[in-house]
């Protein structure tokens, strides 16, 4: 359903000395007629051009009294059935039966555009669904296609997750118009796209023309300095989105300027993830301008952004006068144990201050600073995340590392990853900024201490270095998939020896796991914050698996 604007006539703001002035009308949604349209001008058959039309031979059309299903979810599995038949693809049993629920996670199953259409074809007619998550599929810009067709009929698909599909800008093009012209969807995640500077405009509507889109994550694309500047112009313009991704986008120098900018002129935002750019000093005088200004932004991330003290100095005097901002995310950045001591001291003594929490993961700190932080929780309730404390080793299982590191290091990793709720394929994907389907020793041992492993710096390098078997400085994702078909055959073994009367520690993933759970159990009793602090680590990256358990 097309909708224009109120008010052709009003022409973008003008910038005045970096600032921004005017807002423009905002128009009325019709989404609500929209989502609640229950006559369909199109069936499920008729989504395509001529030359791609639904067709079905003898062989497959059901005859007349068995066409009909007086449940409509049936008919939607009966639908995906045919569609499979017709283009020849494997049907999913697991997306079948979600065609009943609420919510389908179909993820890393490498989808052809084929398979991509007959999901489309089931969707169409269903009410059900309102989560569809399709992250990490290779699905290209034709399945981006037959997604946005399908959406164009069915206005009960809310939140869509369309993460790491090799879209390119012509795929993110497709959902992009659909959802301007709809605007009926919620949350949309279309990180790791191969977005670059150029796509920036493709992209402003869904953060300048939509009103009811209060989700978006465009993280691990490469928006840079002149995507920036369109993002934060769009900003200034939209008054109803709550949450917005950035990181993972090459945001410095003016592109972070400007995003600061448009974030001090907005009145809606609660969450802006600006983790892994680089804003730096400049980025931080901006954003502490925009604090000033800001009134709605509860949680900020800026997990590695070269912040240091100097910067840690500046961004306290946007604070300052800023009585809304209750998370701070600063892990990751040269703050050192000085800086790290100034801004929990100036925490202390900031009235007005709304920070409930404080992640300053991995950060160095001085036995002061637990001193003062005792304090402080005296005062106020606030949660303080951090690293070692200069002069005390916080671990002292030295013995039971040292005897996991005999086992298998892709045992290890799955292991931890089961443990903690998230798959390892998903942990190198997120951590493959580049897209070469490879990581360097940097990259992995900082992902490993991203997701809070219970291991040492010494037995982090030990366990990369039995990872990288040819010792060319690189781990490939085709080792790990290979790896994880083994970790398959030993499970295999693990669970027979669960069902017999052999000792799970005569298997390989029964002593991994039981070496593993003790350290953990030894890492939580010494600080009782850790499991909160790995969930909100692996929330950020967001690694958490819904088919997994939560971290134990």
């Amino acid at each position: 359903m097309a909708k224009h604007r109120m008010n052709k006539s009003v022409q973008r703001r003008a910038r005045t000395a970096g600032r921004v002035i005017g807002r423009r009308k905002r128009r009325t949604s019709t989404a609500d007629s929209v989502q609640h349209e229950s006559t369909r001008s199109h069936t499920s058959t008729e989504m395509y051009d001529d030359e791609e039309e639904f067709d079905f031979d003898e062989k497959t059309t059901l005859p007349e009294e068995e066409a009909h299903h007086d449940n409509p979810l049936e008919h939607c599995q009966e639908m995906y059935s045919r569609a499979c038949r017709q283009y020849n693809v494997h049907p999913v049993a697991y997306f079948y039966n979600a065609l009943r629920n609420d919510k389908c996670v179909l993820r890393h199953r490498q989808m052809t555009s084929d398979s991509v259409k007959a999901l489309a074809v089931a969707l169409v007619g269903n009410s059900s669904l309102e989560t569809l998550d399709l992250g990490d599929n290779d699905m290209g810009p034709k399945g981006a296609e037959y997604i946005a067709d399908m959406l164009r009929e069915n206005n009960f698909v809310k939140h869509i997750n369309m993460e790491f599909n090799n879209l390119g800008i012509h795929g993110v093009k497709h959902l992009v118009d659909l959802i301007k012209q709809q605007d009926s969807v919620t949350s949309l995640n279309i990180s790791g796209n191969g977005l670059r500077e150029c796509d920036a405009e493709v992209i402003r509507p869904l953060i300048e023309d939509t009103l009811n889109l209060k989700h978006l994550s465009l993280a691990h694309n490469q928006l840079r300095e002149a995507g920036g500047e369109v993002i934060g112009e769009a900003l200034v313009w939209n008054d109803t989105m709550e949450t917005l991704d950035l990181s993972w986008n090459h945001l410095r120098r003016d592109g972070a300027v400007f995003v600061a900018d448009g974030l001090a002129e907005n009145t809606c935002l609660k969450k802006l993830n600006l983790a892994w750019n680089g804003f730096y000093l400049d980025g931080c005088k901006a954003l502490a301008r925009a604090l000033e200004e800001n009134k709605t932004l509860i949680e900020l991330d800026l997990t590695c952004n070269r912040i240091s003290k100097e910067c840690l100095e500046k961004l306290t005097g946007g604070l300052r006068k800023n009585s809304t901002l209750e998370i701070l995310r600063l892990g990751w950045n040269p703050i050192t144990p000085a800086g790290a001591m100034m801004l929990l001291q100036f925490i202390k003594d900031t009235k007005n201050l709304a920070i409930k929490e404080l992640d300053l993961t991995d950060q160095l700190v001085e036995p002061a600073f637990i001193a003062l932080l005792g304090e402080l929780e005296v005062m106020r309730e606030i949660k303080v995340v951090y690293g070692q404390v200069l002069g005390q080793d916080k671990r002292g299982d030295d013995d039971d590392e040292k005897q996991l590191m005999d086992e298998n290091p892709i045992i290890v990793l799955m292991e931890f990853g089961k443990l903690m709720g998230f798959r390892l394929m998903d942990l190198f994907a997120a951590l493959d900024k580049d897209g070469s389907k490879s990581l360097d020793h940097e990259e992995i041992r900082n992902g490993l201490r991203m997701v809070n492993i219970p291991l040492s710096d010494k037995c982090i390098e030990m366990l990369i270095n039995k990872l990288d078997v040819d010792g060319d400085g690189e781990i490939d994702f085709g080792e790990l998939m290979a790896a994880q078909t083994e970790h398959r055959k030993k499970m295999s073994k693990f669970y027979a020896a669960q069902e017999g009367d052999v000792d799970i520690e005569d298997t390989e993933i029964g002593r991994v796991r039981i070496k593993l759970s003790r350290l953990m159990a030894k890492k939580m009793s010494g600080n009782p914050a850790f499991k909160r602090q790995s969930k909100l680590l692996l929330e950020q990256m967001g690694l958490l698996d819904p088919s997994l358990p939560p971290p134990t």
